[in-house]
């Protein structure tokens, strides 16, 4: 058994196999999987609800992740936030920031600029 973390998961369903690819992570260095082979995998984390917010809407700066959160309309503020995995579309917010809140997803760096 290994312990894996996943990294990305495939957005199209193969018509053939109904599969779906799976990209993950694990330490192999005992060389016990070897290439073309296969396996199951079984979930057994619980699943957990997430604010998530595009790539872009998340600004690295001085050790912390931060996003521009609207205030009123047209005034934005810095607001810290904790983030979970990164993916290709979006990135998953554990803490900083509540689900509907809006904020900037394009531009933000003009916005860290000023």
């Amino acid at each position: 058994m290994f312990e894996v973390s996943v990294t990305r998961i495939a957005d199209v369903v193969d018509p053939n196999t109904r599969t779906v690819k799976v990209y993950a992570e694990l330490n192999n260095s005992r060389a016990e999987l070897k290439a073309e082979m296969f396996g199951r995998v079984r979930y057994v984390k619980q699943v957990r609800r997430l604010v998530v917010v595009p790539p872009g809407a998340v600004v690295e700066g001085a050790g912390e992740s931060y996003v521009f959160r609207e205030l009123s309309p047209g005034t934005f503020a810095p607001t810290p936030v904790v983030v979970s995995g990164r993916g290709k579309d979006c990135v998953g917010v554990l803490r900083g920031l509540d689900p509907g809140a809006r904020v900037v997803v394009d531009g933000a760096m003009l916005l860290k600029a000023n």
